[in-house]
């Protein structure tokens, strides 16, 4: 119906919007996480100390959105989704420099995550209840974590705990709620769900020695499995796979086509991204390529 297109572009925008803030998180997680080489460190207890201490959020509040180049700040309607990067065709339009496409991608990605879980939780609904409210932001707040996970392996191919471990709690957890847009799993078969579906993985990370997979996706599968429960969980990961399979092979005829051999069978690719768009469609579309 119109008032349901209605609703879904409006819940687009929303998402469009999250994609925005949460580049910026990934962009500055990144940085912190390498100033203070929090992957040779107790992550938890370093980023614990920056949390406390007054200079970050003093540098948190006092920020404004800015180019990187000319860093003159943005006005409102410069920094609408979408709209303001196609508008501007990239560009700043102060300093005329490129922004990188990874803001527009990072928008139209999260609208479209957002839609399809509105979509996914909406279908169980016949009315907007605080039940319904409180599955789409709840379900919103975990593919936010998601995202900042994407963004984070895609640029450094790491996986940090402290993204994946709080996915892990909020995938358990959810079936506390009963949420119905998620399998009927109980709490207990969520935790034996996340041990299932990341137990082959980790038997390919102890084979190769980490050379095939790492084991931060170990831990991803097993928030696929904690999530969706063993069958789905499964067919999440299958999907992953056959998601990363697709996008290697049309790279890999790009740069046939464009003759420049930056992308080959050898190259590698971080495989978190494939997990995440594996895990979100497989929640939004409920198909299951390993029904047990």
């Amino acid at each position: 119906t119109i008032i349901t297109i209605a609703f879904v572009i409006a819940v687009f925008m929303l998402g469009a919007i999250m994609g925005s803030f949460l580049n910026v998180v990934a962009v500055d997680f990144i940085k912190l996480y390498k100033r203070h080489d929090l992957e040779n460190k107790n992550e938890f207890v370093e980023f614990w100390k920056i949390l406390t201490s007054k200079e970050f959020w003093k540098k948190t509040v006092d920020r404004r959105s800015a180019c990187d180049t000319c860093e003159v700040q943005l006005t409102p309607p410069e920094l609408v989704p979408v709209v303001s990067y196609l508008i501007q065709r990239g560009k700043c339009k102060h300093c005329k420099t490129p922004f990188a496409p990874q803001h527009l991608y990072m928008e139209l990605i999260c609208g479209v995550l957002f839609a399809g879980i509105f979509l996914s939780i909406f279908a169980s609904y016949s009315a907007f209840t605080l039940m319904f409210l409180f599955e789409l932001l709840y379900m919103f707040v975990f593919f936010s974590f998601a995202m900042v996970l994407f963004m984070f392996d895609y640029s450094e191919q790491v996986i940090p705990d402290l993204l994946v471990y709080p996915m892990l709690v909020l995938a358990i957890v959810a079936h506390a709620f009963n949420f119905v847009s998620l399998p009927p799993v109980s709490i207990i078969d969520s935790i034996l769900g996340a041990i299932i579906v990341g137990l082959p993985l980790f038997v390919l990370w102890l084979i190769s020695q980490g050379k095939w997979i790492g084991l931060a996706d170990v831990k991803l599968a097993a928030v696929m499995g904690a999530l969706l429960g063993v069958s789905l969980g499964m067919s999440s990961v299958i999907m992953s796979f056959w998601i990363g399979a697709a996008v290697a092979i049309i790279l890999m005829i790009k740069s046939k086509v464009l003759k420049n051999n930056d992308i080959t069978a050898k190259t590698a690719v971080a495989f978190g991204p494939f997990m995440i768009l594996g895990l979100w469609f497989t929640y939004v579309s409920g198909i299951n390529v390993f029904p047990l």
